[in-house]
């Protein structure tokens, strides 16, 4: 049965069926959908969650680029500094799987070639206990947090209708 637009329960089985609601114009495909293609594999009703991803991963590696610089006072590296570093890197890899209409290919790069860096440098900075490897973790994240928020930039501005 349908009353404005919405399904309600299905008599057979008493469960309520999937609430759809019907636009007037908007062209319904075969499965329900919109008949829209979707950008880049995606659905084009979902929210885009990547730059919000992008700017809190930024956030994070930016936290952790200081700490690793020494701005922050701390002690030596941990080994949770390595477990840090290397979740950044399916992070990062997942939030910069699709493409950025334009110039956004360099910080892409840019973003994975430092997160992969990271739990390199951090391993060797637990092995080795020298200022160096740290400050260059520090560095990585930096550069991490840089290029994400570029993307991120980009992304937006792409998004954008012009007018």
């Amino acid at each position: 049965m349908d009353e404005g637009g919405l399904t309600v329960a299905d008599a057979g089985t008493g469960r309520p069926s999937t609430p759809r609601i019907l636009v007037e114009g908007a062209p319904v495909a075969a499965n329900g959908g919109t008949g829209t293609t979707p950008e880049h594999g995606r659905d084009p009703g979902m929210p885009r969650l990547d730059v919000p991803g992008m700017v809190l991963l930024a956030a994070a590696t930016i936290f952790a680029g200081y700490y690793w610089l020494h701005l922050i006072p701390h002690g030596s590296l941990r080994p949770s500094g390595l477990l840090g570093a290397v979740v950044v890197v399916p992070v990062t890899f997942g939030l910069t799987r699709h493409g950025t209409p334009g110039r956004a290919t360099f910080p892409r790069w840019l973003a994975r070639g430092a997160a992969a860096a990271m739990p390199v440098l951090a391993l060797v900075g637990l092995v080795v206990h020298h200022a160096g490897w740290t400050r260059a973790l520090g560095a990585a994240s930096l550069v991490l947090a840089a290029s994400l928020l570029a993307l991120a930039a980009m992304s937006e501005r792409s998004e954008r209708p012009r007018g």
